[in-house]
């Protein structure tokens, strides 16, 4: 009987340990940054990504068939040898557009120099407010990304996110659905995903069962070989047969709005820009110098034709704080 007492109990206490379990469990669960998961009526954008691979592109007949376009800067620090071509193609034809960049980064120091030399060459192409879908940073080589830990391979995409941030630009990253599972902090991240898996186009809820993550807003398709769908290169006006593919949960252009709504100086005074709402909300730059913002409230929604603006800024003396009222 006492055998049998004591092993009733030690059932007991079992079954309250799996239910207390089971409850902190999904209590944890609901706690994760997981978006409500996407389906085929969350598709807020079709569109393409371009590099060299792509040819001579059509572009007004490119931008009668896609949303928008993501377009590849460059190889690591190398420019892609149709980067002009494209991005003037793309802007002049008025189709949104982002960029991205095939990183070689094999630490901070480097996806900091990668992120340093898109900005600037960005900038040498007068794109400064101008994009209207984020500058990715391309991190694919799984055979570097596996052999590290995800804290360091977080640390690498945040460096390039925050370099590109700081230089005006809205910054996000691409990467294959394995390695996004696997090899990174997802919630840890300082920048928007854009993911890889190729899958038939019409299982947008498969995808967000396999990789949903509140940090996904893209999710690249195909290539234009998995599916009998997709759309030819000769359909989309490139010169080549495959293109890859993409669909955007998310309206960018109006998230984003003309560029990064950074503040940019002319002859000492300070402009703002279509996307007011999402300049960096605190914290001084490097230097501090005169004139950086220190926070900003915005009145109105991106995409509208007039702002209300507050901004705190260093006075002269590089100590006090002064606000001033811009409009637009």
């Amino acid at each position: 009987m006492v055998k049998g007492k004591r092993f009733g109990l030690i059932t007991l206490f079992t079954v309250l340990l799996v239910c207390i379990a089971c409850f902190f469990g999904s209590t944890f669960n609901n706690k994760k940054s997981v978006a409500s998961a996407y389906t085929n009526s969350d598709i807020k954008a079709y569109g393409v990504d371009i590099s060299t691979w792509q040819g001579a592109i059509n572009f007004s007949k490119l931008a009668s068939q896609v949303d928008y376009v993501i377009i590849r800067i460059g190889y690591s620090t190398g420019l892609d040898s149709r980067f002009a071509t494209n991005i003037n193609g793309c802007l002049n034809a008025g189709i949104p557009t982002g960029i991205y960049i095939y990183s070689l980064a094999d630490n901070t120091s480097e996806a900091i120099t990668e992120a340093n030399w898109v900005v600037s060459t960005l900038n040498s192409y007068g794109c400064q407010g101008k994009l209207s879908y984020p500058v990715y940073f391309d991190y694919e080589e799984t055979s570097a990304i596996s052999s590290r830990t995800r804290a360091i391979n977080t640390s690498i995409i945040n460096a390039f996110a925050d370099t590109v941030s700081a230089g005006g630009y809205y910054p996000g990253v691409y990467m294959g659905g394995s390695n996004f599972n696997n090899y990174i902090n997802k919630d840890s991240l300082n920048c928007d995903a854009w993911v890889a898996a190729y899958l038939t186009h019409t299982n947008v809820s498969s995808f967000w069962g396999s990789y949903g993550h509140s940090k996904v807003k893209m999710w690249q398709w195909d290539d234009g070989a998995y599916c009998s769908s997709s759309k030819s290169g000769a359909t989309l006006g490139c010169s080549s047969t495959n293109v890859d593919q993409d669909y955007c949960f998310v309206d960018y252009p109006s998230i984003i709005g003309t560029g990064m709504g950074r503040w940019s100086s002319d002859n000492g005074t300070y402009t703002i820009s279509q996307g007011d709402s999402h300049v960096e909300t605190s914290g001084w730059d490097s230097g501090n110098k005169v004139g950086n913002p220190f926070c900003v409230l915005a009145n109105g929604n991106s995409g509208h034709s007039t702002y209300a603006v507050k901004a705190k800024f260093k006075n002269t003396d590089s100590t006090a704080m002064e606000t001033q009222q811009y409009g637009r």
